[in-house]
């Protein structure tokens, strides 16, 4: 967390980057980068990208496939992660599905050279599916082919055809996967840590109807280099924590995928944020703030630098204390490109730095607060006040602000 930051207040997005939360309309059979066709006996309707309903739409509620389709290609190795859910379709027998690595709107079992292909047969109308992984195959477009059938019948109800380039961490989906009684996300809130060319991160959540609730998966898709995705679970409820650290992603861009699966391990809810790892903390999503979360109320930094010592004694008050989690002072060293962190357990105290050879040095000064909720302890209000360590006095924060 980073500034001058009340989060009680703050309808407003903090930090940087971007928030975006999947809204697709359950059953929209109109999608980009494929076509889908709803088949039986005696009635048909196709839709796709360009081009508008034709024949005689089925009375009701139309059968509906709803998927998506993880990227988890990682050296060089092409491999993905599937995800489907059929509504209204009374009479399911089964869904097919054909993966392969020619893209023409067909399946091929005998491609020979570099080709790839697998069949997958499901009698659930939800579930997952996991391929092998396709050695050397990074870059390569493939295609899914989902075909769902009635008993009884020899034609599909309904055909999608759907293609990706594999590496790219994009995959692709359609449809909304939960309901009225699926889990949801109530905030999110991630900090980046990033230092010495090391991502780090760690996720903060919170989330609401749990009645169905089977884990959260937390997806870090490093958009520069593939072996920096890393993909962490956790089921905690209703608060949690996840944490990303790896060497030499420092300054690459990720999207960090915040997702809610069901019992069935079907993607109910999911949130992005994208980041670069540069030690600047994104926007957040949702507001972790409640009416009762301690609050940072004030504090003064004394400076009283000798002998060439940065030396300072940073007072502070917050309120609120019920769930009060600790506070941390931050000196971060802007001349030197060093920070040092200094902790307490008090709600209202006194933390103390002093390091040699520092006086003369421009120093930003940050008191967080912290909250714990359900046994997880997350930044929740923090303030910011910069100064040269040059024995100059003393600054207070709120008023001192920059």
């Amino acid at each position: 967390m980073n500034g001058d930051e009340h989060l009680e207040e703050a309808e407003r997005p903090s930090g940087h980057g971007t928030v975006s939360r999947r809204q697709v309309l359950a059953g929209s059979l109109l999608f980009v980068g494929g076509s889908s066709q709803l088949v039986n006996a005696t009635t048909s309707a196709r839709f796709s990208d360009t081009e508008s309903a034709s024949g005689t739409v089925r009375v009701g509620r139309s059968p509906t496939l709803n998927y998506q389709i993880v990227d988890e290609t990682k050296n060089n190795n092409a491999e993905y992660a599937i995800s489907y859910q059929v509504e209204n379709v009374g009479n399911f027998d089964r869904i097919e599905l054909y993966l392969d690595n020619n893209p023409d709107g067909q399946y091929n079992t005998d491609l020979g050279g570099n080709g790839e292909s697998e069949s997958y047969t499901r009698t659930s109308t939800e579930g997952t599916i996991s391929t092998q992984s396709f050695g050397g195959h990074s870059g390569d477009t493939f295609e899914f082919i989902f075909e769902v059938y009635e008993v009884g019948d020899s034609s599909p109800v309904i055909r999608k055809v759907v293609t990706d380039e594999s590496g790219d961490g994009s995959g692709s989906e359609e449809g909304e996967f939960g309901n009225e009684n699926s889990t949801e996300i109530e905030w999110i809130l991630v900090t980046d840590d990033a230092k010495n060319n090391n991502g780090d991160y760690a996720v903060y959540y919170e989330l609401t109807k749990l009645q169905n609730f089977g884990q959260v998966r937390v997806r870090f898709v490093d958009k520069d280099e593939s072996w920096g995705t890393v993909t962490k679970t956790s089921r905690n409820t209703p608060n949690g924590r996840v944490d990303y650290t790896e060497g030499g992603t420092g300054g690459h861009e990720f999207d960090i995928i915040v997702e809610v699966l069901n019992q069935n391990d079907i993607v109910v809810d999911d949130v992005t944020i994208s980041d670069i790892a540069d030690g600047t903390d994104p926007t957040s999503y949702g507001n972790p703030a409640r009416t009762d979360s301690p609050t940072l109320d004030s504090f003064t930094v004394a400076d009283d630098m000798k002998n060439n010592n940065a030396d300072y004694t940073v007072s502070y008050q917050t309120s609120n204390s019920s769930r009060f989690g600790g506070v941390d002072v931050v000196f971060r060293d802007i001349t030197k490109s060093k920070t040092d962190t200094r902790s307490n357990d008090s709600p209202s105290g006194t933390v103390s730095f002093e390091q040699g050879g520092r006086g003369g040095n421009q120093f930003e000064i940050t008191v967080e607060v912290f909250e714990t909720r359900e046994g997880v302890t997350f930044p929740i209000d923090s303030g910011t006040v910069e100064d040269t360590a040059d024995g100059g006095g003393q600054r207070s924060w709120p008023q001192d602000t920059n």
